[in-house]
């Protein structure tokens, strides 16, 4: 597995990256239809991450093909949320359960602590036991529920949870 930082030319893949992953789970906000970005709008994000201090994007390469993604980007530009960077985490079933998710989720905390982050946020959905587990498993915890955060096609529904992780070590 080659773990690398998303680049211009990855746009084409990455969008297909999301179609594949979002019609193989009701876990993620997308589904088989991808985000909805344009190569152009895409490449024109990875442009602007690649210039960036406060966010970022990796890939796992299996070869030439993406399997994994992660992203991590300060919250907000306002002083007040500066200190708050939040992490989302997409893997191909293909490769679920092989560590491939476990070792992006370290590689942003590291990066995040090395920008002077000093608490990571994600929202899970909460019926994905196995993702809260991993996330747990790095210090995560639970800190709140969103009912509803999701309609399904079919009309139903489904919550979130949101969880931290401290990321600053603690004065004592």
């Amino acid at each position: 597995m080659i773990y690398r930082k998303a680049e211009k030319s990855d746009a084409a893949a990455l969008l297909d990256f999301t179609k594949i992953v979002g019609a193989e789970t009701d876990f993620l906000l997308m589904d088989g239809g991808g985000i909805g970005l344009s190569v152009k709008e895409e490449e024109e994000m990875l442009e602007q991450m690649a210039h960036s201090e406060k966010s970022a994007m990796w890939v796992a390469l299996d070869g030439s093909e993406i399997v994994a993604v992660t992203q991590c980007s300060a919250v907000g530009r306002r002083p007040r949320v500066a200190h708050r960077a939040s992490i989302a985490v997409s893997v191909k079933k293909s490769h679920w359960r092989k560590g491939i998710a476990s070792h992006m989720i370290q590689m942003m905390i590291d990066w995040a602590k090395e920008r002077g982050f000093e608490k990571m946020e994600l929202e899970v959905n909460a019926e994905n036991t196995a993702a809260i587990a991993l996330y747990q498993k790095f210090g995560f915890q639970e800190f709140g529920r969103y009912p509803q955060f999701v309609k399904y096609e079919d009309g139903s529904y489904g919550d979130a949870l949101y969880m931290v992780k401290e990321l600053k070590a603690s004065a004592v």
